[in-house]
């Protein structure tokens, strides 16, 4: 089967399985911000819980998903080391999970948030639960059982959804008294308000873990120790990565709150805009994301071929131009897309067109790392994620008290640009991969050429559409008719 349609297609499913479930995180709070069934400060503090969860689950699973590919893949015992990583994974997480939850009321005073010590409870909870599937998922994804793993995910986001639109229920439609929720003696608490959004996801989380049972109970309990060092050897500076990582995508929500200027519940607001603004250039980390999980065992199951570094090449260049399609999709009607989380919220909205950019270099970050990955030289990726968690303090520390939560959005892109750059010099003395940069930099300086010439036209005006439409139109043409991508995927 052609490689690369085996990659289109599996990040496909992915897409739709991993990463959509993820993201009910970020549908839901923009669904109910519409008709301001939640206000700017209760979505400040949903926004703020969830910049330490991302923290919390590099803590929690310490790499161990991707030491999992690269030793299962070349061990003739693969079994051995999925149930060494699962063992490992499980200990650790029903650990860290009680010690959160005994810590949950300091946890709230340090977030400012001292009112909301339950919600935290309900995240120790999830993150343990969440990172004990963590291995079953990845044992899946090494089998290529793709459309298993997508169903449990989709099986997860209608659960999340469905628990959020029936605890919100009350509120939607103005009254408890419905015979569904006298059955069970419900009752809406507007004090609880987006606890019953973490509410949802535990149910979610454990009906999850609950479904992956069959595939826990196939994977034997034994233990070795030798494997286990190696692993962890092997995904220690993958830690540093990942806590880097985090702070890179993080850090501005999870400081803006200690740079603002303003009471708490202003600062809250802020944060809540900026949150959900944050939220709707969705659309490439979608993207990124699945692709992501698609590539890391796509990459390590190509390592030894001799043609894989033209293979990888030819993905960076096709994952570059799929994500500038959506850049374009998204960005060049910005004047119609920024009303949907409702009044009150638009005025965040140049944040958009930053996030999607950052993402993208995130993205391409993500396709340079095969160097480091496929060399056994993790520390790599440790330094260049250290260089860009560095850059995102000092950034985010310069620019917030200046420009407010604009200051995070550059931040955040020049973040992830200095790591593109620092990855791909490096990463030629190591692994020769021939990248395409004429084609590469063709297709971006269009796709950014056609994003300001779209900002000429008055905004939100019939001449701007037909622009807007024009130029992303156009856009694919140029690369349908110079790519073939038919004759590609043949």
């Amino acid at each position: 089967m052609n490689p690369l349609k085996k990659l289109l297609g599996q990040t496909a499913v992915y897409g739709l399985g991993n990463i959509l479930g993820r993201l009910i995180t970020f549908i839901i709070p923009i669904f109910f911000s519409q008709d301001k069934y939640f206000s700017e400060e209760q979505l400040g503090v949903y926004t703020n819980l969830y910049a330490y969860v991302g923290f919390f689950v590099v803590l929690f699973t310490y790499g161990m998903e991707t030491a999992l590919f690269r030793y299962a893949g070349k061990s003739d015992q693969p079994k051995k080391i999925v149930s060494t990583a699962f063992i490992s994974l499980s200990g650790s997480s029903l650990l860290l999970g009680i010690s959160l939850f005994l810590l949950s009321p300091i946890i709230a005073d340090f977030l400012e948030i001292p009112d909301y010590e339950n919600f935290v409870t309900m995240l120790a909870c999830v993150l343990a639960i969440d990172a004990i599937c963590a291995i079953p998922f990845a044992y899946l994804r090494f089998q290529n059982k793709a459309e298993k793993f997508a169903s449990i995910r989709l099986i997860n986001i209608v659960a999340n959804f469905s628990f959020c639109i029936y605890f919100m229920g009350p509120l939607i439609i103005g009254t408890d008294e419905v015979s569904i929720y006298q059955m069970f003696d419900y009752h809406y608490d507007p004090s609880f308000n987006i606890g019953y959004l973490l509410q949802a996801n535990l149910i979610a989380s454990i009906l999850t873990l609950v479904l992956l049972l069959p595939v826990i109970v196939s994977i034997p309990f034994e233990f070795d120790g030798q494997v286990w060092r190696s692993m962890i050897k092997y995904a220690s500076p993958l830690l540093i990565v990942g806590f880097a990582g985090v702070i890179n995508e993080m850090l501005d929500r999870a400081i803006l709150l200690k740079l603002l200027e303003g009471s708490t519940e202003e600062k809250l607001a802020q944060l809540g805009i900026y949150g959900i603004n944050y939220r709707m250039a969705m659309s490439m980390a979608i993207a990124v994301q699945a692709f992501r999980m698609a590539a890391e065992p796509f990459f390590f199951s190509k390592a030894r071929d001799k043609d894989s570094p033209k293979l990888f090449a030819m993905i960076m260049k096709y994952f570059i131009l799929f994500c500038w399609v959506i850049f374009l999709a998204e960005a060049l009607f910005i004047n119609q897309i920024k009303h949907i989380p409702g009044k009150g919220f638009e005025e965040g909205y140049k944040v958009i067109p930053i996030i999607l950019l950052a993402n993208l270099c995130l993205g391409i970050y993500y396709n340079l790392a095969v160097w480091y990955k496929l060399t056994d030289k993790t520390h790599f990726g440790a330094i260049i994620s250290v260089i860009g968690a560095v850059i995102s303090i000092i950034g985010n520390f310069i620019l917030i008290p200046h420009l407010g939560y604009m200051g995070s959005a550059w931040t955040t892109l020049i973040c992830y640009l200095s790591m593109v750059v620092i990855s791909y010099i490096w990463g030629r003395k190591h692994l020769v991969i021939p990248y395409n940069l004429r084609k590469i930099f063709f297709y971006s300086i269009s796709a950014l050429g056609a994003y300001f010439i779209s900002m000429i036209p008055e905004p939100e005006s019939g001449a701007q559409m037909i622009t807007s439409t024009v130029l992303l139109l156009t856009y694919i043409s140029i690369i349908i008719i110079i790519e073939n991508p038919r004759k590609l995927l043949s």
